[in-house]
C-alpha cells in the first residue's frame, strides 16, 4: 500500500478479495513471505488465517518469540494445517 492509502481500512477486504479470487480460480495454497521484525504485519497475515511454516519458525525462532511476545499470537505450526488460506472469512 502506499504510504497516503494507509491506515484506511483497505488491506483486508483487497487481499480477502485476492485470495476468494484464487480459490475460485482453483488454487488451494497461497505463501507469502514477510519479516518477523514486521510484528504488526505477522499479526495481520495470521489474523488472515496465514501460518508460519515449520522451516520459518525453525530458521526464525526469536523473531517468531518476538511476535508472539508482542501481539500474544501464539506462532506454532500445525502438522497438516500447512499455512494454507482456505479464502474464508
Amino acid at each position: 500500500m502506499k504510504s497516503e492509502a494507509q491506515g484506511q481500512g483497505l488491506s483486508k477486504p483487497l487481499i480477502t478479495y485476492v485470495l476468494k479470487r484464487l480459490l475460485a480460480l482453483g488454487y488451494t495454497h497461497v505463501k507469502l513471505h514477510t519479516q518477523t521484525l514486521s510484528w504488526l504485519a505477522c499479526k495481520f497475515y495470521y489474523d488472515l488465517g496465514f501460518r508460519p511454516t515449520a522451516q520459518s519458525l525453525t530458521e526464525n525462532r526469536f523473531g517468531w518469540k518476538m511476535v508472539e511476545l508482542l501481539t500474544g499470537v501464539k506462532c506454532v505450526f500445525v502438522a497438516g494445517d500447512t499455512c494454507n488460506r482456505d479464502g474464508s472469512d
